[in-house]
């Protein structure tokens, strides 16, 4: 596994992870999606009934692993969200199954690595025991109700849950997650992801014409994804939960906080055509982090500067037609009103923490050193308080 930092310009990487274990690791992740896949689009609901009864899955040893055992979560609910999100099954293994995996350990103490998709569609993050119930017992029966009637939230979805043994006897549990800093709606019409000026992108062929494929779970078809193929370059990460105890980012992060932002004086100008209905989708989203009993999300904001004028058109026309055409991701990026260059990517990420007997513990703690106002492991409902006051600062 690699840490990747950044220091100016130059990142500097440093090995934390044997070579060939990050191998076997990619092999089996790419083999349970694989099999889970075609589990579920041939058998449905007799294999998501099979994976319900806690009976895992042996796998037979090949020239690449030996054998291991794997648990598929909710593959049905997973699929569902998937399709809701626009991507197909055949599309979902793409984007995994043609990846190397790079993988970097996260910032902070929770010990999780991560890794990206080359097409830059799909993050792979690992994540604790508790967090795997939490997501599959409480976070997404409630989430896919909630995605199907909120398509503008800014709650990151998660596309897959598994687990499956290392040869060490121990498990490794991941969550498949949509990447935030993709061009939202990778999949725009060409004729959107021009140079032209937005103006002229209204007479652009329609979504629902055949021969631009679908957008909602069908064929990618004539449909495409030059920017979602690259990514996007932020020149500022933020992570931000609302509470100024331990969040300030340490040196090397790259990932900068609470503290970070208020130190750096910065506020986020989308207008105020578009910060009431924001910040209204902002509450709503909470409330429903609130109601799932879970607490220390993030909201992250990525700020680029588009380095050519391609980029900052297709970026321009993903906005208006996003808007124009009531798509999901409307939100998901914005433009800095005060300075036409700057572009906003948003979402709530981590929501995987139950305010549980760890995370009291840990309040209680905390606060013996610590004004309890200023820390993040409070219980939900203040935590989506002071979240919210936070968030109502620096949007203007």
């Amino acid at each position: 596994m690699k840490n990747t930092t950044t220091t100016g310009s130059s990142p500097t990487t440093t090995t934390s992870m044997d070579t060939a274990l990050c191998k076997d690791i990619e092999h089996r992740i790419k083999a349970v999606i694989r099999y889970s896949l075609k589990r579920t689009a041939e058998e449905g609901e007799k294999y998501a009934k099979e994976m319900e009864k806690e009976k895992s899955i042996k796998m037979p040893k090949t020239n690449e692993s030996k054998s291991y055992s794997f648990k598929d979560f909710r593959p049905l609910d997973f699929g569902i969200l998937r399709k809701l999100c626009g991507m197909n099954d055949r599309d979902y293994f793409a984007s995994i199954g043609h990846s190397k995996f790079e993988w970097h350990e996260m910032n902070g103490k929770s010990g999780s690595m991560f890794a990206l998709t080359e097409d830059r569609k799909l993050m792979i993050k690992t994540i604790s025991k508790d967090e795997s119930k939490t997501i599959r017992n409480i976070i997404v029966p409630q989430l896919l109700e909630y995605m199907k009637n909120e398509p503008n939230t800014f709650i990151v979805p998660i596309f897959g849950l598994h687990k499956f043994s290392l040869d060490n006897k121990s498990e490794l549990r991941f969550v498949v997650m949509k990447y935030l800093f993709q061009p939202p709606h990778s999949s725009l019409p060409s004729t959107l992801l021009s140079t032209s000026s937005p103006s002229t992108s209204s007479s652009a062929t329609s979504p629902n014409s055949p021969s631009l494929g679908s957008n909602n779970g069908g064929s990618s078809g004539g449909w495409n994804a030059p920017l979602g193929s690259v990514g996007m370059e932020m020149d500022k990460i933020y992570d931000l939960k609302g509470s100024t105890t331990d969040r300030t980012a340490k040196e090397g992060e790259t990932i900068l906080k609470d503290v970070d932002l208020i130190n750096d004086n910065i506020k986020f100008n989308v207008g105020q055509d578009l910060v009431t209905e924001l910040l209204f989708q902002f509450k709503k989203d909470v409330n429903f982090l609130t109601s799932c009993e879970v607490m220390d999300y993030s909201l992250v904001v990525g700020i680029t500067h588009p380095k050519d004028t391609a980029m900052d058109m297709a970026l321009q026309n993903c906005i208006k037609y996003n808007r124009e055409e009531k798509l999901r991701d409307k939100f998901h990026v914005m433009v800095n009103t005060q300075n036409k260059q700057e572009y906003y990517f948003l979402g709530i990420v981590d929501y995987f923490t139950k305010y549980g007997l760890m995370k009291k513990a840990a309040k209680n703690i905390k606060s013996m050193k610590n004004d309890p106002s200023t820390i993040s492991t409070v219980p939900p409902s203040s935590y989506s308080d002071r979240f919210m006051q936070f968030v109502f600062k620096i949007f203007v």
